[in-house]
């Protein structure tokens, strides 16, 4: 059992899942737990401009140093197969993007998302397995079939040994991510749905199977941290049937009064 602390108040003591969905009914709340029973961590915070992370520089040093083992072979595979590219470090110690012709790129020359997603995966080159990491907001600037994508692969890294907390306000990834645990879908369900997404164009087979194997015994915990610290725990397939607790209750209240001023709007017309 574990016990988040963001600094501001302490919770129930929960159960971390291989993957952990973690939301907050207050946006007051939403400052990323500091400390889990005191232990160590990784925070991982996707960026456009990831530089200034300590373990994206020593990760960047593991891809120009080379001779990875499996581990780390997998993650840039994963990788590639978000951004159909391949990464380097040159002698400046600056990363680059090489596509299949062998033109290079800088982080300013290709989309914002790429530098997003190599934030994501460049880090856990340099941690060994098992680790604790937090995940804030993974999709953030991520086009919706990216997120889908990224919820689809994130079970592999958690086979990996990295028990992942993941915080996301993102309805599209998460709903991905139960999807694939409840159904456990076949490869070729798989292939034929990353098809109608456009994702997934490089090294899918592999990838494919990799997540196949990955979704069939993963444990996911769901958790929604309310405004006196308490942590509700939430089936899965409630995700499924409900939506995202705190997206749904914004809809709800955004489409309640849409609704209400369309009324007035309509009584108005009516009166003239």
């Amino acid at each position: 059992m574990h016990e988040l602390n963001n600094g501001i108040m302490k919770t129930e003591k929960i159960k971390l899942g291989d993957i952990t969905l973690l939301f907050f009914e207050n946006p007051k709340l939403d400052i990323f737990p500091l400390n889990v029973n005191g232990g160590k961590y990784l925070l991982i915070i996707p960026s456009v401009y990831p530089e200034d992370s300590k373990y994206f520089n020593e990760g960047k040093q593991v891809i120009r140093k080379g001779n990875l083992n499996e581990r780390q072979k997998v993650i840039l595979d994963l990788l590639f197969s978000m951004i159909s590219m391949r990464v380097g470090v040159d002698e400046n110690n600056q990363l680059y993007y090489e596509d299949q012709n062998g033109n290079k790129y800088t982080p300013s020359e290709v989309p914002l998302s790429f530098n997003v997603i190599s934030s994501i995966f460049i880090p856990l080159l340099v941690l060994e397995t098992p680790s604790l990491i937090f995940l804030k907001n993974p999709e953030a600037y991520l086009h919706p079939s990216q997120q889908v994508y990224l919820a689809t692969i994130l079970p592999v890294v958690a086979k990996m040994g990295y028990h992942l907390i993941i915080s996301s306000n993102s309805d599209i990834f998460c709903i991905t991510l139960a999807q694939f645990v409840v159904q456990k879908p076949k490869k070729r369900d798989i292939k034929k749905f990353f098809k109608a997404i456009h994702v997934g164009e490089e090294g899918i087979e592999e990838v494919v199977k990799m997540v196949v194997e990955a979704v069939q015994n993963i444990k996911i915990k769901v958790y929604e941290m309310k405004i006196d610290g308490r942590m509700k725990e939430l089936k899965i397939e409630k995700l499924l049937s409900e939506g995202v607790p705190v997206i749904t209750e914004v809809t709800d209240a955004l489409l309640g009064w849409a609704l209400h001023l369309a009324m007035k709007r309509v009584v108005k017309q009516q009166s003239f």
